[in-house]
């Protein structure tokens, strides 16, 4: 297969963008530089709403461009956000993880070597209080679809989420950190991104641009992927980062050291007693074991050290105790 164009295109909204993105596509650029398979590199960015705007404006230049790959990434991601390689990743760090662009371009690779005009994205959640996951499979309640048909997206919960592992179908997905085979947009009509609403006024959102691109390209017979080795992190009022596995053990802990600070009990002989991290586990496989000293940093970059949870991080208990344990009487 003959070497491939890319383009990198960047969505900086009111001239930002956040440190992370800019320190990923400096090392995606020098990766993609070092790439036989890459000719020639694009850049590309545009600052305008709505979003849907820019997204279409992106499309159109990079067919104009003949463009083979396109990468996206927008200005308040945070790229590989558990890999160990990444020097500001989210503890704990993923030893499974992969870095999105180079496993992203290999498997692209692979399927249009095959014949197969596929697009693939990078999972990430949104901002609190929910911190839901953006990626959707295909849903239904009951088999007999012939009459009546019963189907819907419904998103990955956080659990299924912590636990999906390599680069897996999906029904539609982000576009904050997302890599198309060009070929693909011949599959759909345009425009490529729009907004549905639930409302003739327009008032009311009931998909966005993001999910009805991946979800026409899917029904149009373009295979869509997730990326689940490459989490990307989001910053919103704070990162949010891949779901923990939350185990009894933790919830356990948690109640135990509510009760035992509501009793004033901080002192006295106590009996430490670990609180478990946050684990990544593979299916089928050995539990990873969490990176120890667990830090990180706080949104405006200042350090920030604590215990992690089923809700994400507390500040140690008290003075002295970096471990960040409980204490029994």
């Amino acid at each position: 297969m003959k070497p491939i164009r890319l383009m990198i295109a960047r969505f900086p909204f009111c001239r930002s963008e956040d440190p992370d993105v800019c320190d990923w596509v400096t090392t995606s650029v020098i990766t993609a530089r070092h790439d036989p398979r890459i000719f020639e590199i694009l850049r590309w960015r545009k600052d305008d709403t709505p979003i849907t705007l820019s997204r279409n404006a992106c499309f159109e230049v990079a067919l104009g461009s003949k463009v083979d790959f396109l990468l996206m990434v927008d200005s308040d991601m945070s790229p590989d956000v558990h890999l160990d390689a990444n020097p500001y990743a989210e503890h704990p760090i993923d030893p499974f993880a992969k870095p999105f662009f180079d496993s992203s371009l290999d498997f692209l690779w692979q399927q249009r070597q095959a014949g197969i005009p596929s697009v693939v994205g990078a999972p990430y959640c949104g901002p609190p209080p929910f911190e839901n996951v953006y990626v959707f499979h295909w849903a239904t309640q009951a088999n007999s679809m012939e009459d009546e048909p019963d189907m819907r997206l419904a998103q990955y919960t956080r659990e299924h989420a912590a636990e999906m592992r390599g680069i897996q179908p999906c029904a539609a997905l982000p576009t904050g950190l997302i890599m198309y085979d060009m070929d693909a947009l011949a599959k759909i009509d345009k425009p490529y991104t729009y907004y549905e609403w639930g409302d003739e006024a327009c008032s009311q959102k009931d998909s966005t641009e993001d999910v009805t691109l991946t979800r026409d390209l899917g029904i149009s017979g373009v295979p869509q992927y997730c990326n689940w080795d490459a989490w990307a992190g989001h910053w919103k009022y704070k990162r949010v980062a891949k779901p923990i596995f939350l185990t009894s053990k933790m919830v356990g802990d948690k109640f135990r050291r509510r009760v035992l600070l509501e009793a004033g009990i901080t002192d006295a002989q106590p009996t430490q007693v670990q609180v478990e991290r946050p684990q990544f586990i593979r299916v089928g496989s050995a539990v990873a074991q969490p990176t120890p000293g667990l830090d990180r940093t706080g949104p405006t970059g200042e350090p920030v050290s604590g215990q992690a949870n089923g809700d994400g991080y507390e500040p140690n208990l008290r003075h002295g105790n970096p471990a960040g344990s409980a204490v029994t009487p």
